[in-house]
């Protein structure tokens, strides 16, 4: 009679037998993504060709094109280096995950809301966003400290002046939410597929704890095996939790399904 401990490694060792055998199942959601990235036009009179108009500096159909775009690239990446590379990351499958995760995230705050002063207001709170970002990589490329947009920035000023010619958004802030705020907001636009389904936020938070190397995330979410002592405790070996990266990967690719899907409701006029 085998001993619980027993059990319990065969059944841990048939569930790394079945996620090895779906990984390639998951893998096959990309290449239609691509395609439907791709070939994407906005139809005219649709909502977010009006979208568009109002937030032409950086469109917010772009923009969400864009953001779909490099998390699919993500995505397609780590089924490449696995399937194609024979390479299961311990970590960096994670951190491709998890830039997916955000991406799709991002793209369904954009798009999610049904009011399109909503859309056009958050589009322009990621380009303050994006402007502000590469001031603030030129001031640290320049070696000088950062101290924030100059109100008379140039493009700051036309961010102004497309939020105020929409009534419904003047004078609001152009801050856009944490991030935090931004993947949990997306969440009432998710398909959810069984009750039991994390929330891309978790799933987010969890992949970055991975990505950034934190001691609990660590311990908590990969398979670490004890290899030697030293001074202080012990050494361990990480490997790959190959069980938990094909689930978080699976999710990311449905998160952009859902991210493209919307893209083409609010692209089209049917």
């Amino acid at each position: 009679m085998q001993s619980p401990q027993s059990n319990e490694e065969l059944a841990r060792q048939r569930a790394i037998e079945i996620a090895s055998e779906y990984f390639p199942i998951a893998s096959e959601a990309i290449e239609p993504l691509v395609e439907r990235i791709q070939t994407f036009r906005v139809q005219a009179q649709s909502a977010l060709a009006g979208d568009d108009v109002a937030s032409r500096t950086d469109a917010v159909s772009h923009q969400a094109r864009s953001l779909l775009s490099v998390g699919v690239d993500h995505v397609k990446t780590l089924s490449a280096v696995m399937l194609e590379g024979g390479i299961i990351p311990a970590f960096a499958g994670f951190t491709l995950i998890r830039s997916a995760l955000e991406c799709a995230g991002v793209a369904l705050w954009l798009l999610g809301p049904p009011d399109s002063d909503l859309r056009v207001l958050r589009a322009i709170q990621l380009s303050r966003e994006s402007l502000n970002d590469s001031r603030r990589l030129a001031a640290t490329s320049q070696g000088t400290k950062y101290r924030g947009l100059a109100p008379d920035d140039e493009y700051l000023q036309r961010f102004e002046q497309m939020r105020d010619s929409r009534p419904a958004n003047a004078g609001k802030s152009l801050v856009a939410p944490s991030i935090t705020d931004r993947l949990d907001a997306a969440e009432f636009f998710v398909t959810k597929h069984s009750p039991e389904q994390e929330t891309l936020l978790t799933l987010w938070q969890r992949t970055s704890g991975l990505a950034h190397g934190r001691r609990h995330a660590i311990w908590q979410n990969s398979e670490a095996r004890p290899h030697s002592a030293d001074h202080v405790g012990f050494q361990v070996m990480v490997r790959a939790d190959l069980v938990a990266l094909t689930a978080h990967f699976e999710s990311s690719t449905r998160y952009l399904d859902d991210g493209v899907a919307l893209l083409e409701l609010r692209g089209s006029t049917s």
